[in-house]
């Protein structure tokens, strides 16, 4: 038998890099695993090599988007027992304005004298920022709440993903930087 024998898990980001690994992870713990991306292929074929498991498009950005993928998890699988918000974003423009300006700064480095400035705050634009707090802010927001919204008062706590023995009922949560605090209750 396995640790998470016939759990939900649902993990945001699951399409690609650590939400797939993750995935996999639990998968092999014997999860029932749910890959919400915003990539619907990507969650798709992180199902697909897995074996088994619901794969749906999800901008964890949109709250409503977000409250009728977990309904519709709950329907295909069952209750959420575990939740991953791993969904990221990258400002690609951002990212593309200061890596010129980055090598630049290594090639000085490796000469012995930083002289270009990176910048790399000042050069984000307002629009960039909203996306990126959306994203990672708002939507591990909108996701724990859908989750717990749905679960019964005193089944349930809040755990970091380093947790060691899994409990009855869980929801694992990864907060994004600036973020949700939870007090001891």
């Amino acid at each position: 038998m396995k640790g998470l024998d016939g759990r939900v898990a649902v993990v945001t980001g699951g399409g690609a890099g650590i939400g797939e690994a993750i995935c996999h992870r639990l998968a092999a713990e014997g999860a029932r695993i749910a890959a919400l991306d915003i990539s619907l292929p990507a969650a798709q074929r992180t199902i697909k090599a897995i074996g088994d498991g619901l794969a749906a498009e999800l901008d964890v950005s949109d709250s409503a988007a977000v409250d009728a993928a977990i309904t519709g998890v709950e329907r295909d699988l069952g209750p959420v027992d575990i939740l991953v918000n791993n969904a990221g974003a990258v400002g690609l423009d951002h990212v593309r304005r200061v890596t010129p300006l980055l090598e630049r700064q290594r090639a000085e480095m490796a000469a012995g004298k930083v002289e270009t400035p990176l910048d790399a705050l000042v050069r984000l634009s307002d629009e960039e920022w909203r996306h990126l707090m959306a994203v990672h802010l708002d939507g591990t927001f909108y996701c724990t709440r859908a989750a717990l919204l749905r679960q019964v008062p005193g089944e349930w706590e809040v755990c970091d993903v380093e947790l060691d023995e899994p409990r009855e009922r869980e929801v694992l949560v990864r907060m994004g930087a600036a973020g949700l605090v939870f007090g001891e209750g």
